[in-house]
């Protein structure tokens, strides 16, 4: 019902396998009303009800909302067991944060649905007590009253194995108060231990533990299609489902997602897997949706799509602050958005943030992956007025020329005399230098070795020329300003 909510209410039926020879596993309330049961035939079952909508069991969507389950249980208490179709949370003192049982109960209640899971809930002092409790919506056991409320209850809700089951039915014992009433050291001689444990059960005596289990962050939706996908459109529509899905799943534990993984497993077998990354933390599905649509759209599957899996990694939610003294800028998911745009028409390697290599090439440059704290932390250091104060006193800046002009340069006695770059030339009135820089020895392809010098023509313009040792080449490399 995760996947088509529309059919909770209506008549829906789900089978273990394709056909009408298959067996009704789970049914709503609207079938049950029509005489469908569990267990039941797909063919009886289209008998008694022929408008039943009857859609086959599919594991990947059965794991999805297990997960979905213990994540909405983890969000209200930290300490969760998850255990199959079920889970088990530790309850004590609740009451500090919903004032009762039954507000936990409720809220619980609601945290599912908002993952879009019906489940019922049980709070009892025992493990095995609450579980068998567990068959009616929002249940609170008070403690003393647990064998007055398992009394009603079959034997078949105590998690009994089936042996046991059928030999206490042979007995005549089919509730659980007419269990509680036998001797435990009889019953123990005639059918074992398990039975022993199953009369103080009846009694409501248990001291099962739950056994916390610590939860990963990351969340995973898979969905296996029903017919295959080759073009973008319909991809990008089973894609915000399943984005919709885990981003619920990750806002049930406060937290955001600022990388996701996008599985397809195409037609023969092949598997193509693409990264998406935010700036910032998201919990925007449209936003994810946009970055997915810009990188299926720069480069679409080579076959058709036959399932679809998301991993979103879980992450604390960062909220943008903003700077009293200055203009703000785009939100963090905005940003995301164009650079992936960006990157899909240049390309990954001709996009980023420009930083220093560890390298004296004066042409040394390289570019970096978009950190949007590093980059708030490099504008709030040059915003500090003491040092641009140190910067500017100190140093002059360069008007870098890229590429380099081609120039002739005449030199004498070691010194440069004049030079002649086309619209820049004249006589060097002084002259500084040179400052040889090399390395890359080791690299015939990178190595380098380069005179630098500093000059001063007669209209009093400072500029810097480079010889290139290796090749033999003056260069005019910048203008001071």
């Amino acid at each position: 019902m995760r996947r088509e909510p529309e059919l909770a209410h209506g008549r829906f039926a789900l089978a273990h396998s394709a056909g009408t020879r298959g067996r009704v596993i789970a049914c709503s309330a609207g079938a049950f009303a029509q005489g469908v049961r569990v267990d039941m035939s797909v063919h009886h079952a289209l008998a008694r009800c022929p408008e039943l909508a009857v859609k086959t069991e599919n594991l990947a969507d059965r794991e999805a909302a297990r997960e979905a389950l213990y994540d909405a249980a983890a969000s209200l208490s930290p300490g969760i067991e998850p255990d199959g179709d079920q889970v088990f949370l530790d309850a004590r003192g609740v009451r500090a944060r919903w004032q009762s049982e039954e507000g936990f109960a409720a809220a619980l209640h609601r945290q599912c649905e908002r993952v879009g899971l019906a489940v019922h809930v049980a709070i009892a002092s025992g493990r095995r007590i609450a579980q068998a409790l567990a068959t009616a919506d929002n249940i609170v056991c008070p403690v003393g009253d647990e064998a007055a409320r398992l009394g009603p209850q079959p034997i078949e809700t105590l998690g009994l194995h089936t042996r046991l089951i059928e030999s206490l039915k042979s007995l005549g014992i089919h509730r659980a108060s007419e269990l509680a009433s036998l001797d435990p050291a009889a019953l123990n001689a005639r059918l074992g231990p398990d039975a022993t444990r199953a009369v103080h059960l009846a009694r409501g005596e248990d001291d099962t533990p739950v056994l916390c289990i610590p939860r990963g962050r990351n969340v995973r939706e898979k969905r296996s299609l029903d017919w295959e996908i080759s073009t973008v459109e319909p991809l990008l529509f089973v894609c915000k489902s399943l984005l919709d899905a885990g981003l619920s799943r990750l806002l049930c534990r406060a937290l955001a997602a600022q990388h996701a993984e996008v599985t397809l497993f195409l037609r023969g077998g092949a598997v193509h897997t693409r990264k998406l990354s935010l700036t910032a933390t998201s919990r925007e599905s449209s936003v994810w949706l946009r970055l997915l649509r810009t990188s299926l759209e720069a480069a679409p599957p080579t076959e058709a799509v036959t399932d679809v899996q998301i991993e979103l990694d879980g992450c604390p939610f960062r909220s943008t602050q903003l700077a009293l003294f200055e203009r703000p800028g785009p939100a963090p998911e905005q940003r995301a958005v164009a650079l992936s745009r960006i990157e899909a028409l240049v390309g990954t390697e001709r996009m980023g943030t420009v930083e220093e290599p560890p390298s004296h090439h004066p042409h040394a440059l390289a570019l970096a992956r978009w950190n949007d704290d590093q980059v708030r932390n490099d504008s709030n250091t040059l915003s500090d007025p003491n040092q641009h104060e140190t910067i500017v006193g100190a140093h002059l800046a360069m008007h870098t020329f890229r590429p380099p002009r081609d120039v002739r340069v005449r030199v004498r006695t070691g010194a440069v005399v004049s030079l002649d770059a086309g619209a820049i030339y004249g006589r060097v009135l002084r002259s500084a230098g040179p400052y040889r820089s090399a390395g890359a020895w080791w690299c015939t392809d990178t190595a380098f070795e380069v005179d630098s010098y500093d000059v001063e023509l007669e209209d009093h313009t400072l500029y810097r020329v480079n010889y290139d040792r290796r090749l033999k080449r003056w260069r005019l490399e910048g203008r001071y300003e």
